[in-house]
Order: C-alpha cells, then sequence, then structure tokens
C-alpha cells in the first residue's frame, strides 16, 4: 500500500555552516562511473509537500578527477515519525550547472545528473529541524485574516470570576419540573427558582443570587437545600460533588454576554524584574508585564499580546508579534517566565512551537470499521459558506459540510462522505479542495486542516494538524483561536460553538495562592477551546475539545457520559476503526535539540541562490569557487 506524501509544513534552515550533519551529509551516488557527493540542500520554496530546493555537490571521475556543481531540484516531503525522519523522494532535477566544465561536459553531465535523480532518496533527522528552522509554510493564507481585536477585558484588584452568558438567557425545565428552570447557553450553574423568581449561580464552589439576571448578584453562603441538590446532580463529571460550597470571601463577579478576559492582581501591581526595563507582575497568575521604558502593560491572551497603559479601564490595544518591544527578545531561557518566549516571533522557541503546530498527527482507518453518527435540532439546516461554493450544518453538534448534492462530515479528524445530510457515512478517500479557502470567520474553519493523504480499497491514511484543535500560526507564533465570535444555535436544543477567550490563562510558575477564579462551575456541553494540549511544555492550557473532537454532549441536565479525552492524539479517542497511530513525538521548544557535530574534516559544500559555490572546513573558513580555484571569502549571507 503506497500513500500518498504526509504534508511536513515546514522549510530547512539555509545558514551556512550549520546545513550539515555527520549522519546524513554528503550524500554518495553512483551515476555510471561517477561518483556524487551530495550536500545539505537549502529549500527556496515549499508547497503543501511540494519541496523546491538547491544543493551544491562533487562529482568524482577516475580519469578526470572531479567536478564541482550546484542543483536544483524539485521533490515529495514524507515524514517518517517513528523513525524520527523526514524523506524527500520523487526527486526531478530541474537544472544543474558545473561551472568549471566545458560547454560539451556540461551538457554530457547535466543529462547523467537528470536521468538518475528519479532513483535518489534523502532522508534526514527529524529533531534536527527544531534547530534550523528558518521558514514556516502551513498552506494557511488565511492565517493572516484572524481577528486580533481585543476582546473585553476586565480588571480586579481582589478574587474575582468571569461568567459568560451566550446572549439572552435561554431557560429550560428541569426533568419535566415547571419549579425549576435551568440557563443553557451559559459554562456556569445558573437555575431560576419560580417559588421566589430568584437566580442562583454558582461559581468556583460559591454562591450568588439574584433577582434580574443584568442586575447585581448578591453573594450568599448557602441556597435552598433543593438548588444544591440539582447542582450536585448536574455537576460534570470528575467534579467533587461534596465541595459546592466555598470558604472565604466571595470572589467579586463580571458577567458577559459575549468572550471576555478576566485580569486579576491580590491587590496593587507588584513588580519584579525580569530584565532591563521589563517587570512582571508578581501578585497575578495572569502573564502580565510591565514596560517601564514605555510605562505600558502587557497581557498575553490565547497567544496574542495586548498592552494598555493602566490597567483598570484602559484601551488595549492588539500588538503584532513582530512588534512588542526589543527587551522582550531577552528574556533569559533560565528565566521562571522563559515560557512567554513561544508567544515571542523570532525567538527559537517560538519558532520550535511553530514547527510543532506544523507536524501532523496520521492515522489508517479502516474503511469499514470506521463509523459516525450525525443528530440535528430538526431538519438539517446549511448556511453558506463565504468565499466558497460550499456551505456547513448549523444545527448540529457535529461539522457537516455540503458540496453539491454530496456531504462530507469529519468526526474526531476522520473525513466521511454520504449523498444524504443524515448518512449512512463511509470513510472518505477525498475531500473538496475548496475546503482550504473557508475563511476563519465560519466555525467549521478547523475542518481545513484535517488532510487526506492516501487510500487504497481498505484503508485510508488521514491526518491532522493542531489547527484542528484552534492553534494557527500567525506571523511566525501560535495563536489560540480565530479571535472571532460565532453564533450559536437556538432551536428546541442550544448548541454552542467554539471561543476564543474566556477560558483561565495563568502562569503556574507563579504564586499558587493568589485567587483567581474563571469558568470553574458546573455547566454544560461544547464549550469552546483554549489553547491545543499537544505538548503540555508549551501549550498554555488544554482545549476543552466536545465540539472538534464530536464529544457532543446534548444540554438534557444530565451528567453527560463523557469518555477521557486524548489531546495527545484524538485517533485515540475512536472505539473503533483505526488501524494504526503512533502518537507523534513533539520536541520541548524550550529544550533545545542540538544539531551532530561533523565527523570529518572534509570541506562541506554549499551554493547560494544565485548559483555561486562556496567551500565551508573545519576550521570555519569559506572560499568561493571562481576560474576553477578556491579563493577566500566571507560567509554568504543566504
Amino acid at each position: 500500500m503506497k500513500f500518498l506524501s504526509i504534508h511536513l509544513f515546514l522549510v530547512l534552515s539555509a545558514i551556512p555552516g550549520f546545513a550539515q550533519t555527520d549522519q546524513y551529509w554528503p550524500r554518495t551516488f553512483m551515476i555510471d562511473d561517477y561518483e556524487i557527493n551530495i550536500y545539505s540542500p537549502t529549500p527556496e520554496r515549499f508547497t503543501n509537500q511540494e519541496l523546491d530546493a538547491r544543493a551544491a555537490f562533487r562529482l568524482v571521475t577516475k580519469t578526470n578527477g572531479y567536478f564541482f556543481g550546484a542543483l536544483w531540484f524539485h521533490c515529495n516531503v514524507i515524514t517518517k515519525i517513528e523513525k524520527n525522519e523526514v524523506v524527500f523522494n520523487d526527486i526531478e532535477v530541474i537544472n544543474a550547472d558545473f561551472p568549471d566544465a566545458t560547454s560539451e561536459e556540461k551538457a554530457r553531465l547535466k543529462a547523467l545528473v537528470q536521468a538518475q535523480a528519479a532513483t535518489w532518496e534523502f532522508n534526514h533527522d527529524l529533531k534536527a529541524f527544531y534547530n534550523r528552522v528558518s521558514e514556516i509554510q502551513i498552506n494557511n493564507t488565511a492565517g493572516e485574516e484572524l481577528m486580533n481585536n481585543p476582546p473585553r477585558i476586565f480588571y480586579s484588584d481582589k478574587p474575582a470570576s468571569l461568567v459568560f452568558i451566550d446572549g439572552e438567557p435561554i431557560l429550560e425545565g428541569v426533568d419535566g419540573s415547571e419549579l425549576y428552570q435551568m440557563v443553557v447557553n451559559t459554562p456556569h450553574f445558573i437555575v431560576l427558582s419560580k417559588s421566589n423568581n430568584r437566580y442562583y449561580l454558582n461559581s468556583s464552589n460559591y454562591w450568588y443570587e439574584t433577582s434580574d439576571l443584568s442586575a447585581e448578584w448578591r453573594p450568599i453562603e448557602t441556597p435552598p437545600q433543593q438548588i444544591i441538590r440539582l447542582a450536585q446532580n448536574t455537576t460534570k463529571q470528575g467534579q467533587d460533588t461534596n465541595s459546592l460550597n466555598g470558604a472565604g470571601e466571595h470572589p467579586r463577579l463580571f458577567v458577559s454576554a459575549e468572550p471576555a478576559a478576566l485580569i486579576v492582581t491580590n491587590g496593587v501591581p507588584e513588580l519584579k524584574l525580569i530584565v532591563d526595563n521589563l517587570f512582571v507582575v508578581t501578585n497575578s497568575v495572569n502573564n502580565l508585564l510591565f514596560d517601564s521604558y514605555s510605562d505600558t502593560y502587557y497581557v498575553l491572551l490565547s497567544g496574542r499580546w495586548y498592552a494598555g497603559k493602566v490597567l483598570k479601564g484602559t484601551t488595549w490595544k492588539f500588538i503584532e508579534p513582530n512588534a512588542l518591544p526589543e527587551v522582550f527578545q531577552k528574556i533569559p531561557l533560565n528565566s521562571e517566565f522563559a515560557s512567554l518566549k513561544l508567544s515571542i516571533a523570532g525567538t527559537p522557541e517560538a519558532q520550535a512551537a511553530a514547527l510543532n503546530n506544523a507536524i501532523p498527527q496520521t492515522a489508517v482507518v479502516d474503511r469499514k470499521k470506521a463509523t459516525m453518527q450525525v443528530s440535528y435540532d430538526g431538519e438539517p439546516f446549511f448556511e453558506p459558506i463565504p468565499g466558497t461554493a460550499l456551505s456547513y450544518a448549523v444545527n448540529t453538534y457535529s461539522c457537516i459540510i455540503k458540496q453539491n448534492d454530496t456531504y462530507f462530515a469529519l468526526d474526531e479528524a476522520v473525513w466521511f462522505t454520504a449523498i444524504n445530510p443524515s448518512g449512512p457515512w463511509d470513510v472518505a478517500d477525498f475531500c473538496p479542495e475548496e475546503i482550504n479557502r473557508i475563511p476563519p470567520s465560519c466555525p467549521v474553519f478547523n475542518s481545513k486542516f484535517v488532510q487526506i493523504y492516501g487510500a487504497d480499497e481498505s484503508s485510508v491514511l488521514v491526518g491532522y494538524t493542531p489547527g484542528y484543535g484552534g492553534a494557527f500560526l500567525y506571523k511566525g507564533v501560535v495563536f489560540f483561536g480565530t479571535g472571532y465570535r460565532y453564533k450559536s444555535w437556538v432551536g428546541k436544543k442550544y448548541i454552542a460553538r467554539p471561543m476564543t477567550y474566556g477560558q483561565p490563562e495563568t502562569n503556574e510558575k507563579k504564586d499558587p495562592n493568589i485567587s483567581y477564579y474563571a469558568f470553574s462551575g458546573p455547566g454544560y456541553g461544547g464549550w469552546g477551546y483554549g489553547p491545543f494540549g499537544f505538548n503540555s511544555g508549551w501549550s498554555a492550557a488544554m482545549y476543552q475539545q466536545r465540539y472538534y473532537q464530536g464529544q457532543s454532549v446534548t444540554v438534557d441536565h444530565n451528567i453527560p457520559t463523557a469518555k477521557s479525552i486524548d489531546l495527545e492524539n484524538i485517533y485515540k479517542n475512536r472505539q473503533s476503526g483505526i488501524l494504526t497511530s503512533e502518537t507523534v513525538r513533539r520536541n520541548d521548544p524550550l529544550k533545545p535539540v542540538p544539531v551532530a557535530v561533523l565527523a570529518d574534516d572534509a570541506p562541506q559544500l554549499y551554493v547560494d541562490k544565485n548559483g555561486f559555490l562556496y567551500q565551508y572546513d573545519s576550521q570555519g573558513r569559506w572560499q568561493i569557487r571562481t576560474d576553477g580555484r578556491w579563493v577566500p571569502a566571507k560567509k554568504p549571507m543566504d
């Protein structure tokens, strides 16, 4: 079974002198009576799995000595995760040049090289890429279209909790009772008691009540016992049902009808110097910095930096990743705040995180055993996807896309297809090209990050990159969430959409005794996402994956029969249908992987973009090939 090449969205470093490793380069092939030594290639363009690159080489003959040359080639890129290797195959030499050869020799040698190249295969150490990345291309032009406007940002200098109600409250009876109604379009436990027309809310194990949702909530020690029993019955699986009463002072509540963020300090902000004029606010669990040079605060929310002159009542401004003050680059790697470098464009840590975000998780799917089910709230209802001829179903938890009279469904990173919107569904061996044009303003934007790489009669090779979970590359930095607010579905059921903001965003390195509360009460259903948990070493938090992974939870006020969710490999969540799926091993961007040391003293060859040949020896001396000889030269810059 031969599958199509796995998409690896990366480009190798083009920095001369750091492009060789003893294990892989130079590569030696025989062409008739010639021996060709090919040195580490320099990529020039990468689109999907197709790579254009150039490489220097040396052609050794038995009679005429040797020729130095340069070649430009096109190839496919395959990742072999289990071997920690990347492979270049299906190599096609576009051009070859031999500066020292005669015109007749050039034509003959070029023909020889082009004829033999199809049999070559280059492989390289995958881990070494983490130190050698110069450019990432993830085939995501819509990444520039992410919504980065500041969310509504609340500030409190005392313990506080953020309460989100998705628009006007939607009330539903509880188990057929007319005495109690629950607000279903919120992740919090909010219930209306018809006996006294009062709302009760439990947030972070503290209780509040009000007669008007838009008014202030009054802290109370305990609600009526029936309300407590109701809260215990609807607590999410795994939560302690005996700890619904908080101790100490009630946190202040901030209620928002739109996705928002909360910054909390324990009193007046206290500053600690990190480096030069950059300080961290130590009495806050937020990632909150202060630049004394510009007298400005910076807060990190969902991978994005926002700046404001004061914390309370300020107008926050989005800062482009490459527009942060230069002092941010100086945060020491041994600092307890080194993880912030992952969100600072141009740092090796941000580049490594971007590379992590580009490597796919793959699986081989059994065509016969992989199944899915779709349920709609009423008859299927579709809305057009802007900029495409596609439409998507809005009244279901599932991702269902329609193209003409064919339907495509995405379930736990596996594509299915059917001729009816309710199925039966078969594993798809292709999906519409137009899916790649879905804009981030559409709730099914994440579907473009799930690919079908190949198929045979019995199985299909599929894979996804972290964009499926909401982690997107924006100007060299991983952002979490698209920034758009999506319209939820309200019918007989309430179906929530993913959110970018609203999850607690904390730094565990700070004082764990600082009080911070957000979105921690009992609630329901697929509530949005936060940073995707592929690598807990650099993710800020875990996404709640119910919406994107098909883990639908109907708002029926019963304990959801949810299974544990594997966030590193979504395919492990399927009960059947996956033949093989090895979890991708990802480097920790805060622990660089050293590139192998050169094993011998042989000169290393490099060709620049103009075709000039350079030689680099073990003493670090550069030479350029001119008129059939090597002369001293400066280090090439491309």
